[in-house]
């Protein structure tokens, strides 16, 4: 460091100036690395708003598949009480006529006051065969 003081300002010229160059450059990559991090945390804000959009949406989904799932099994319930109710019904209906088709065979079986024809024999089994006919079981099975 014995040189003179002209060599020593030329040497401190030249190494300021590879500083400021260095400052450039570095001034260079740091301004492209913040424009590149602000389009990455651009896109990250947009892509965690989707995603929380997206969580928001199943949740309503799951909520609806929810509330549905819970009314059909309401339905169900519902249909499951109707059809016993309804063969409940066909059996009692198959009882009362069970005790009409009594009632119709007692009434037909009175002797009559005088002897009947041959015709009103016939009109009697007609008759007796159409009361079977009119009151006969309901298969409840079938419904």
């Amino acid at each position: 460091m014995t040189g003179a003081p002209e060599d020593r300002v030329a040497e401190l010229t030249r190494a300021a100036n590879e500083l400021v160059g260095e400052m450039r450059r570095l001034n260079v990559d740091s301004g492209q690395q913040l424009v590149t991090l602000t389009r990455r945390s651009s896109r990250d804000r947009k892509m965690i708003y989707t995603l929380a959009a997206s969580l928001a949406l199943d949740l309503l989904l799951t909520v609806a598949i929810f509330l549905v799932a819970v009314r059909a099994d309401n339905a169900s319930n519902r249909a499951d009480q109707v059809h016993a109710q309804q063969v409940a019904t066909c059996q009692n209906s198959n009882e009362a006529r069970r005790v009409q088709v009594q009632l119709w065979d007692y009434i037909l079986s009175l002797p009559a006051p005088r002897p009947r024809t041959d015709e009103q024999e016939r009109q009697l089994l007609q008759f007796r065969a159409y009361v079977h006919r009119v009151f006969a079981p309901r298969d409840c099975s079938r419904i």
